[in-house]
């Protein structure tokens, strides 16, 4: 949950803290497929829409579309 977090809201915080300031900010659409998993963090500002993409039941990420600083 880090990663998907804005800058200034990383630090130290616990995971549910994390969720709930995402869930203020972002609106996510998560896509399955068989070999992986994927979220796409749409902002409820403006700004650019990354996508993350996970190893089928892991966090291990395995792909990356993102140019949001």
């Amino acid at each position: 949950m880090r990663r998907w977090a804005p800058k200034g809201m990383r630090g130290h915080r616990t995971p549910e803290e994390m969720l709930t300031l995402l869930r203020q900010h972002y609106s996510p659409q998560l896509m399955a497929f068989p070999t992986k998993n994927c979220i796409q963090l749409h902002p409820d500002g403006v700004g650019g829409a990354p996508i993350y993409c996970y190893r089928a039941n892991s966090l291990d990420l395995l792909e990356e579309y993102s140019n949001v600083e």
